[in-house]
């Protein structure tokens, strides 16, 4: 697949080098702190418990983490390498494994998301039956999540399995919604699936705000800290996620209804600038939790602590072995001489 073979390219009005190179640095970025980032909290938070938070917290934190490095993997680098080559290089199959982690990956980082701030307000509102809470209830109640995300690519599925193309606009494969089903399949799908979690995420960040003084004072000291730096570090994640969804959901429910010529430009460049948006909700996590969650930033810490300590050990062993090597030779050198003399003698 070119982009002459199922795109759109010619559509849209194709960016120059400096554009095209520009928004590749970008995605690169991106791509980069998503991969290094994601794969940092997954570790430290299974293997190590860096994360002192409620297990229900924990568990959507590592839920999103996986969510966010697949969208990466599977959306992120396709369009970073399309942006490089000014093509589409992997071939039909992977062009539809694009489009259809497209329409799953994104649903599921509003749905997880979502859980994930009406789960902390639930937390606040009823801490006793919060206590309850196992580690196997809350990676199911993800898994169910992971499974309603499914609904999107199991409808494009079913409306047209082949309707896919490279598009143009956004340098990626996607659906073409070439059916006439999709005039009001669209608007439902992405209602459903972008709209109301967004709208749930904005309600419950709004309520999360104005509970942080009052959860502040009832905690007790100990227990406080931790519940204060668990709304900060959600309300943070929420705050990402509003700005770089609301674009592009916005642009997603009304596309059925921008066909007219006049718009096209208008389109072909919103929807550029709502996809780079959210590009940016898959990769600051790591900093937002480095900066709100004081385990996992003083466990961080001291890796590094830890890392620069056997760099030391190790120049220093160096050094000592250095020393060590210049006495002998030096030595060896004396005694040349002096064997030298005894000869000139």
């Amino acid at each position: 697949m070119n982009l002459t073979a199922h795109s759109n390219s010619t559509t849209y009005a194709t960016l120059n080098d400096a554009e095209r190179l520009t928004w590749a640095a970008w995605l690169a970025v991106i791509f980069t702190c998503s991969l290094l980032g994601d794969i940092t909290i997954l570790v430290t938070s299974t293997k190590y418990s860096a994360f002192k938070l409620h297990t229900l917290m924990v568990t959507f934190i590592q839920h999103i983490s996986v969510c966010d490095l697949l969208i990466s993997i599977f959306v992120v680098f396709p369009t970073l390498t399309s942006l490089l080559a000014d093509r589409w290089v992997f071939g039909r199959a992977l062009c539809h494994v694009t489009a259809n982690f497209t329409v799953f990956g994104i649903p599921a980082s509003s749905l997880l998301t979502c859980s994930m701030t009406a789960g902390k307000l639930w937390l606040l509102r009823y801490p006793l039956r919060a206590k309850s809470v196992s580690e196997k209830q809350a990676h199911l109640l993800c898994g169910g999540i992971w499974v309603l995300a499914l609904v999107p690519p199991a409808l494009y599925l079913g409306v047209d399995k082949d309707d896919v193309e490279f598009c143009g606009n956004i340098y990626s494969c996607y659906y073409k919604h070439s059916s006439h089903s999709w005039e009001f399949l669209e608007p439902i799908n992405h209602g459903l699936f972008g709209g109301l979690p967004l709208l749930i995420v904005i309600s419950c960040s709004i309520l999360l705000i104005s509970n942080l003084r009052e959860a502040r004072k009832v905690s007790d000291r100990s227990r406080g800290a931790v519940r204060w730096q668990g709304l900060v570090t959600v309300v943070a994640v929420a705050s990402v996620f509003i700005i770089a969804v609301f674009p592009l959901t916005v642009y997603w429910i009304c596309e059925p209804y921008l066909k007219s010529a006049v718009l096209h430009d208008v389109k072909a460049s919103f929807s550029r600038i709502a996809t780079t948006l959210f590009y940016l909700n898959v990769a600051p996590n790591v900093f937002l939790y480095f900066s709100t969650v004081k385990s996992f930033r003083g466990f961080i810490r001291q890796a590094v602590s830890r890392f620069n300590d056997i760099e030391l050990s190790t120049e220093e062993q160096t050094a000592t072995h250095g020393g060590l090597s210049v006495q002998i030779s030096g030595r060896r050198t004396s005694s040349d001489n002096m064997g030298a003399d005894y000869h000139l003698r």
